[in-house]
């Protein structure tokens, strides 16, 4: 494995006016690694997603992919470059298809330019059919193939938690951040998605960074965790260290 982390945080640290969201924040992401990251409520773990992933620009520090600094790009950009996400408030095109959101997706890595797609050449539609194929192919693997003309505001919450990480896994990433893919999720859909979460780091060839509240899912699906209360880091380890670790305990776990 390289000594270089796929996605990387140096010193990072964001403010909002007088409001420290995020203190001097290190964080390292191995390639091919499920990585968790979890705390209280208002720990700060959307922001740091929003700062990996170009939302939010950190006020000082760095934020590294494959060992470059993506500080200052826009969100389309780091996305292209491979680091896909979900949200914790679901971001679907409710009025669209299922099939039609993945497919979405699918269009930053298009290779056909305006004229080709304005003149349906064979080469725009043969790369037209391969991204359909894809999308449909995600959307089986998702139990979703028989939905896909339906309007994705149709779905069942459940089952638009799914469609996000389909639609997400079609822009092809590097890295793949979920942030409480759980939430609202039974039991038996939670256990299922534990179980998927290292699937697909290991069919998709992901490195997959992980925000959720339920500790039955961090502990069984990551491999290494790292804890934030108040911005700022209070543990990283194995799920072994976290459960063990008394700082994490009395802030988190304790509470669970």
């Amino acid at each position: 494995m390289s000594s270089v982390a796929l996605l990387a945080a140096k010193s990072a640290t964001v403010r909002f006016g007088g409001l420290v969201a995020v203190k001097d924040l290190d964080l390292a992401v191995a390639s091919g690694q499920v990585f968790g990251l979890i705390g209280p409520n208002g720990a700060g773990k959307t922001t740091i997603f929003n700062v990996l992933t170009g939302i939010y620009r950190p006020t000082s520090g760095d934020i590294k992919l494959e060992g470059q600094s993506i500080v200052g790009l826009a969100p389309h950009e780091i996305a292209r470059r491979g680091v896909a996400r979900t949200f914790q408030n679901i971001r679907l095109f409710g009025e669209l298809s299922v099939l039609e959101n993945v497919m979405a997706a699918c269009h930053p890595r298009s290779r056909a330019g305006l004229w080709a797609t304005m003149l349906r050449t064979a080469r725009q539609q043969a790369e037209e059919k391969e991204q359909r194929d894809f999308a449909l192919a995600l959307l089986d693997r998702f139990g979703l193939a028989a939905r896909r003309h339906a309007p994705a505001k149709t779905l069942s919450y459940g089952n638009q938690r799914r469609l996000e990480i389909a639609r997400a896994l079609a822009t092809r990433p590097k890295a793949l951040l979920l942030d409480e893919p759980a939430a609202g999720l039974n039991p038996q859909e939670s256990l299922a998605l534990m179980r998927q979460i290292r699937q697909l780091r290991d069919d998709f060839n992901l490195t997959i960074v992980l925000v959720e509240h339920n500790m039955r899912v961090v502990m069984g699906a990551c491999e290494r965790i790292h804890v934030v209360e108040q911005g700022q880091t209070i543990a990283v380890g194995s799920p072994d260290d976290i459960k063990r670790d008394p700082r994490v305990i009395a802030a988190y776990l304790g509470n669970h």
